[in-house]
């Protein structure tokens, strides 16, 4: 704890001298605050070490450095607390001001709640922050002959929570409902425009897909104009009772999902949570033969609010099946 409280001090001391000295005096507000943010940081990092708890430390969710290894998004170990903490973007390492709170003030066994937006706890102290927002272009009405599909993120349409599909659902799927009223999840999908093709008559994805790409917008994540360069397996597509499923894995990547597909025709919307890991994935797209072109792929971070990447790639099929391992 020692180490903690001496790196943040020095962070803090550097902060102040190499600031001008004409925004120092005044009301005092900079030095409140660095002496606030010293302070806070000191007793988070200090909690965090006494509790044996490990801050998130986000992967690439989607997407290649180009060797077909995935890697560190964020150096976010016990030991770069104190300068994650006292950062101008420290929301994006899970230090915003109710996190901090919620660090300080809860138990050991709750303060890894603090870097889950969708718990109880974070809600405990963040829920200023966290609105559910409508995901416009749902179908209303409920589908007695009607259309069993739509697309959510258009202009147009009714909320989360309305039933619009003929298994009872509002996507298509029970676990799509979830996540689409999961906070952080929501957020993005509402944020970053992407859309969600809702409808309980998703097609068939299989297959091994080459993909290449880029991010064109972001949110505390990775900047705009980072390359995709990836491959992607689809396989064993199974329709239970409450939607269709099928398994999902990354080239290089450790890791096979169970991942919830929604849609209608040719286009789907899939959602892959990785185990062990504070991300959620969303691709939506349209089959077009061999290809998915311009498939968006949405990475939201679930540490925190507002962080998310959104990318456009094109999928070119090189194999019509795989296993992921």
């Amino acid at each position: 704890m020692k180490t903690l409280h001496s790196l943040a001090l020095i962070l803090a001391t550097s902060t102040l001298f190499s600031c001008n000295i004409d925004n120092l005096v005044g009301d005092g507000g900079l030095i409140d605050d660095i002496t606030g943010s010293l302070k806070t940081c000191g007793s988070a990092c200090a909690k965090i070490e006494a509790c044996n708890v490990t801050p998130p430390k986000a992967k690439r969710a989607f997407g290649s450095t180009g060797n077909g290894q995935a890697d560190d998004l964020l150096n976010n170990d016990i030991t770069a607390c104190a300068s994650n903490c006292l950062s101008d973007n420290r929301e994006k390492y899970g230090y915003s001001d109710c996190q901090i709170e919620c660090i300080n003030d809860s138990s050991c066994d709750n303060v890894s709640k603090c870097w889950d937006a969708n718990s109880s706890v974070y809600a405990r102290f963040c829920a200023s922050q966290i609105e559910i927002k409508p995901i416009p272009g749902v179908n209303t009405t409920a589908s007695t002959g009607g259309s069993t599909g739509g697309s959510m993120g258009g202009s147009t349409g009714g909320s989360v929570g309305e039933i619009v599909i003929d298994n009872m659902t509002v996507t298509g799927n029970e676990d799509v409902d979830r996540l689409v009223n999961q906070p952080a999840v929501n957020n993005a999908i509402v944020d970053s425009e992407t859309p969600v093709n809702v409808g309980s008559n998703p097609p068939t994805i299989s297959g091994h897909y080459s993909v290449e790409g880029s991010i064109d917008r972001a949110s505390n994540a990775r900047p705009a104009g980072s390359p995709i360069n990836t491959g992607i397996c689809f396989s064993n597509t199974e329709t239970l009772a409450n939607g269709t499923y099928v398994t999902y894995c990354e080239d290089g990547v450790p890791g096979v999902g169970r991942a919830p597909i929604v849609g209608d025709g040719n286009k789907f919307s899939v959602f892959f949570e990785i185990d062990g890991a504070p991300v959620t994935i969303l691709f939506s797209g349209e089959i077009a033969g061999d290809t998915v072109p311009s498939a968006e792929a949405l990475v939201t971070y679930t540490y925190g609010l507002e962080m998310w990447e959104h990318s456009v790639t094109t999928w070119v099929s090189d194999e019509p099946t795989c296993t992921c391992p």
